[in-house]
Formats: structure tokens, C-alpha cells, sequence
């Protein structure tokens, strides 16, 4: 991120899931689920510099999903840059 900033995280699952942001947990979700788009949604605040997003997805049946975004104002977030590996 090009400087700290509050923003909403919003993620999707199929099935059960856990997120953490920079070591913190952010989102818990314990039960089975289709995934869609937004499911949970929580307000977190993003550093300056790398910020490092965990999620993990535990699958019951069928297929492993999941989905995560960052939106401000209700738009996604254009300005971030994202990398597989901190940089």
C-alpha cells in the first residue's frame, strides 16, 4: 500500500475459512458454504508498505474456493499492488 488506509476486506469460501492480516486474524467463518462473492466482510486498516494477507480454506465436499478483495467506498481498490511473496 502507498500509505495507511482503512478499508473493508471481503472474502468468499467454500467451506469453512480463516483470514489473517498481517498476523492477525481477521475473519473466522466455522461451517459449511457455496462459495460467493462478499460472504464476510470486516473493517481492517492497511500499513504503509507490504501488508500480508493469509487465508485458509478448509474444504467439507465438492470444490476448494475462495475469493478476497479490499473496497473503499464500495469500489475495489485499484492503487494496491500484490505479490505472491513479500518483496
Amino acid at each position: 500500500a502507498d500509505a495507511e488506509m482503512k478499508v473493508k476486506l471481503a472474502v468468499g469460501s467454500n467451506d469453512e475459512c480463516k483470514v489473517w492480516l498481517n498476523g492477525k486474524v481477521v475473519v473466522k467463518f466455522d461451517q459449511g458454504r457455496t462459495l460467493e462473492q462478499d460472504q464476510d466482510v470486516v473493517d481492517v486498516t492497511l500499513t504503509k508498505g507490504c501488508n500480508i494477507l493469509l487465508m485458509k480454506v478448509i474444504n467439507e465436499k465438492n470444490n476448494w474456493q475462495g475469493c478476497a478483495r479490499f473496497t473503499k467506498d464500495g469500489k475495489g481498490l485499484t492503487s494496491l499492488k500484490i505479490a505472491l511473496a513479500p518483496q
